[in-house]
């Protein structure tokens, strides 16, 4: 019996070629050998007085781990039926965190990709910040256009990068409370509206996705405010739409301190995953 590529059990003799824990009674030179039948406590390393078995089992060890290394093969994946539904998920980089969750768990049952854009450095397609309302009105067909065969379902989101503020001239990110926002909140509330409206036109079942909250000191700056207002705008353009609306500020909120960085809009880990399981719950 192996355990990992390190430990061996064959019958009373157990052989140990490294050790995760070298103190107490195990602590000494390695390799360990203990003999079970007589020490289940494994409290006397007896490799000196036995080195043709630790030469047995180090061989057989040896032996293994050039078994695994030749016939290894890749994890594999149970995919989706051809007509399984197709599903498209368009947000900023907080849904780049919990895409991957998404499609760990929906992946057996539909087809779940994301915006997508060619890295101009490898050529090859990795996900894409589908940022503001600003970029999703320009780039929202070629999002589209990813499927030949159309979607069933549209999970998206817009806000994060609207309500940041920008240099007036430049355009660029700014930590400045007088410059203004990327999207004032009558502008993002019409350029959502008008996102949601192509969307809609596409005949996929929509779920918006409410930005998720903003914590205090993130830079570039955003007013901690300013997530429940462009929240709201968004809310009143999906209930005029009939929209589904997927909650993520209301099941971020009650947990940030564990499931949000410190001083940054984004999410660790396991706030990722949370997110991703409510994604997957709408």
């Amino acid at each position: 019996y192996f355990l990992n590529r390190d430990v061996v059990r064959a019958g009373p003799w157990k052989l140990m070629l490294k050790a995760r824990v070298a103190v107490g009674p195990k602590a000494g030179k390695l390799p360990l050998l203990f003999h079970l039948g007589e020490d289940l406590g494994e409290t006397e390393n007896v490799a000196e007085q036995h080195p043709e078995v630790v030469a047995r089992l180090k061989a057989a060890v040896q032996a293994h781990r050039r078994d695994l290394r030749d016939h290894s093969r890749p994890v594999g994946k149970t995919l989706p039926a051809k007509d399984a539904p197709r599903v498209l998920i368009l947000g900023d980089s907080i849904s780049m965190g919990y895409t991957r969750h998404v499609q760990d768990r929906l992946g057996w049952e539909m087809h779940v990709t994301r915006a997508l854009s060619k890295n101009p450095r490898t050529g090859k397609m990795q996900y894409e910040n589908c940022a503001g309302t600003d970029k999703g009105i320009a780039a929202l067909g070629r999002w589209l256009e990813q499927s030949d065969d159309g979607w069933d379902v549209i999970h998206f989101n817009f806000g994060l990068h609207d309500l940041k503020r920008v240099h007036p001239d430049s355009g660029k990110n700014s930590n400045d409370p007088s410059h203004p926002r990327q999207s004032e909140l009558d502008e993002y509330e019409f350029q959502l509206a008008a996102i949601t409206d192509r969307l809609l036109a596409t005949g996929a079942k929509l779920i918006f996705a409410t930005t998720t909250p903003v914590p205090e000191g993130v830079r570039p700056l955003r007013d901690v405010a300013d997530a429940e207002r462009y929240n709201e705008a968004a809310k009143r353009v999906m209930a005029a739409r009939g929209v589904t609306i997927n909650d993520l500020y209301e099941v971020a909120l009650p947990r940030l301190e564990k499931l949000q960085n410190r001083r940054d809009v984004h999410f660790n880990a396991q706030g990722s995953r949370a997110l991703g399981n409510q994604v997957i719950q709408a």
